[in-house]
């Protein structure tokens, strides 16, 4: 079983994440020892060391806003090449939440090595769902190059086609809870790997109610 990290980004900035994240826990919590992965809620804050953790938090310095995003996922991402062991890193957020039963199939179809995939979005990458092999992530970190005008999923993917091809992961293994009173939930929960559970409306009304269902039905929590 291939050794996984999820780095999932994380803030304090509204009431929502504050319980998704308090959600997201509970489940990387109960599977944590049927998998044995690592987890750390990735977030920003004021501090002297560049990267902290604390229990499964890890906090990297500077200043929480939309384009810190990258910032602070390549600063995690740097950390965890040299001080933790791991074959899988995947980058995610809390308005995502995962079959690990279907999604460790996924990954043992996958090589040890040579890994640039990801939950896909219109053909794309999506940065809710970024999959990279430990070397990927290594020549990732020493060869990045910026740019503020993209967001940080584009940078990160611009980045790796400058040194290898991407391959999005089956548009099929995800399925959008994102429609508000509009969404239609799945009969066979299990089929998919990925959740995307982000509504453009009321996000406590819909987004909550829909977190502790798929948690019930895909973890009995």
């Amino acid at each position: 079983m291939k050794r996984v990290i999820f780095l999932i980004i994380s803030s304090h900035d509204s009431p929502i994440y504050d319980l998704m994240r308090e959600m997201s826990r509970t489940y990387y919590q109960k599977m944590q020892p049927i998998f044995g992965y690592d987890y750390f809620f990735l977030e920003h804050r004021d501090q002297d060391q560049e990267m902290e953790i604390e229990g499964d938090m890890m906090y990297a310095k500077g200043r929480e806003h939309y384009y810190g995003i990258l910032d602070k996922t390549q600063k995690a991402f740097r950390y965890i090449n040299h001080h933790l062991d791991y074959d899988i890193v995947i980058r995610t957020n809390l308005s995502s939440l995962w079959n690990f039963f279907t999604l460790y199939d996924f990954l043992d179809s996958l090589y040890d090595k040579g890994i640039a995939t990801g939950i896909c979005d219109q053909l794309c990458m999506s940065g809710t769902g970024i999959i990279l092999s430990h070397d990927v992530c290594q020549t990732l970190c020493d060869t990045m190059i910026y740019d503020e005008s993209m967001t940080d999923d584009v940078i990160i993917r611009r980045n790796l086609e400058r040194f290898m091809q991407v391959q999005p992961a089956p548009s099929s293994i995800r399925y959008d809870l994102i429609y508000g009173p509009n969404n239609v939930i799945p009969t066979n929960l299990q089929q998919f790997v990925y959740f995307r559970i982000k509504n453009e409306l009321n996000r406590m009304e819909y987004d909550i109610p829909l977190f502790h269902y798929l948690l019930k039905e895909l973890y009995d929590i």
